[in-house]
């Protein structure tokens, strides 16, 4: 270890008191009293050496015992610090194997969201997602692990249908029933909330009533909407006798799978209607026997181009014409006749709108117009077409509006 500069600075201080005294001696005193001054100088040399060295042995002493107090104190936070880790981890762990116990999910949450974000083809239509049902007189690890009824028929009854392209379907992504409800609920819409999902789920009372429902969240909506519920009507599973216990059984599932496959259609048109304004087909795919009946699905996407008007997907203009061909379509003359007039009006009274306004719509409206009885607005609807067309052909010729008015 190096000297302290403590020792340093007092060995310079009595060097030159000494040379100063030893001067004075030399120049005024007897050899003998030279002689007394050297021995009484070494004796004075050696007690300051010795008190140097004991100051010396102090400081370092004191240096030391701080470094061990430093040391100590650096290994003692070690120590607490390595003990919160393992706590952390700990929790971490135990949260995890919680989580596990009780997901729904076939896979981890981030496994999950890929596989839907693939089925939605990145947003552009809702993943669709059936749970099995819950069947009340079962235990939790016996509807866990037993069988799960309904989720062949309503995956059949849905792959049957003429809209079952408007969604991705992920049948056995959710692999137990929603036997926490609301929490489960909860938790599926937490760790799917940004993407857009239908799902079906329900439960079995006492092995004869059957209540099925639907849930969705950004299907039609803003963000931050809260999920839609659609709760349907309960149905009742009618004993059989043995020979046609099966054969009532597998007709009361089939059933089951039409009504939730036609509830999750109409959540799966309203998405395409609200965030792509495309034309509803819902209505013509749909049996005039299946669940509402065309009409109420008619009904339904009405009020979906009302949501797309407020999101601006579509302009009004086309919101009217198509909500009147929706109309016409079912056989509602009176909202098609007042949809119909709409349109008109919108691109009658402004020239903006009707060069913005797509043609197909434009002789669907004149069409339309017409079989409602008011041909004079289908011929005012064709005359405003054949002006855009010529305004389109002189913009495009460069010939200036006043020979396009002659």
């Amino acid at each position: 270890m190096s000297i302290p500069f403590v020792d340093i600075f007092s060995g310079i201080s009595d060097m030159t008191g000494h040379l100063i005294e030893l001067y004075r001696v030399r120049r005024d005193g007897s050899f003998f009293e030279q002689q007394q001054f050297m021995a009484h100088l070494r004796e004075e040399e050696a007690a300051q050496a010795h008190k140097r060295s004991l100051e010396r042995d102090a400081l370092v002493a004191s240096q030391s015992t701080d470094q061990i107090e430093a040391a100590t104190k650096s290994d003692l936070d070690k120590q607490i610090a390595s003990a919160g880790l393992e706590i952390a981890v700990s929790r971490i762990i135990r949260s995890d194997e919680i989580n596990h116990q009780n997901s729904v999910f076939r896979y981890e949450v981030d496994k999950t969201r890929s596989l839907i974000e693939s089925a939605t083809a990145g947003g552009t239509r809702p993943a669709f997602l059936i749970a099995p049902f819950y069947h009340d007189h079962l235990s939790d690890n016996d509807n866990d692990h037993g069988p799960h009824s309904f989720r062949v028929a309503i995956r059949r009854s849905w792959k049957s249908k003429g809209w079952h392209n408007d969604v991705g379907l992920l049948d056995g992504l959710i692999s137990r029933p929603l036997r926490n409800t609301d929490t489960d609920l909860m938790v599926i819409q937490q760790d799917l909330h940004d993407l857009p999902v239908i799902l079906a789920y329900g439960e079995v009372q006492d092995s004869t009533r059957v209540w099925a429902s639907l849930s969705a969240w950004n299907v039609a909506f803003h963000d931050g909407t809260p999920a839609i519920h659609v709760n349907l009507p309960p149905m009742y599973i009618e004993p059989g006798d043995e020979d046609s216990g099966v054969t009532s059984r597998l007709a009361f599932e089939d059933a089951l799978g039409d009504r939730i496959a036609l509830v999750a259609g109409t959540l799966a048109e309203w998405f395409h209607v609200v965030n792509h304004g495309r034309s509803p087909q819902l209505h013509k795919l749909a049996a005039a026997q299946d669940g509402f009946g065309r009409r109420h699905l008619a009904f339904s996407t009405l009020a979906a181009f009302e949501v797309a008007l407020q999101k601006a997907t579509v302009s009004e203009f086309a919101a009217r014409v198509e909500q009147m061909t929706t109309c016409l379509d079912v056989g509602m003359s009176e909202p098609a006749r007042d949809m119909a007039v709409a349109a008109y009006e919108l691109i009658s009274s402004s020239a903006e709108e009707l060069y913005r306004a797509d043609r197909p719509r434009l002789r669907s409206l004149s069409a339309g117009l017409a079989s409602l009885g008011r041909a004079d607005l289908a011929d005012s609807t064709r005359e405003l077409l054949e002006k855009r067309a010529r305004k389109e052909v002189m913009d495009f010729f460069a010939l200036g509006d006043s020979i396009a008015e002659a």
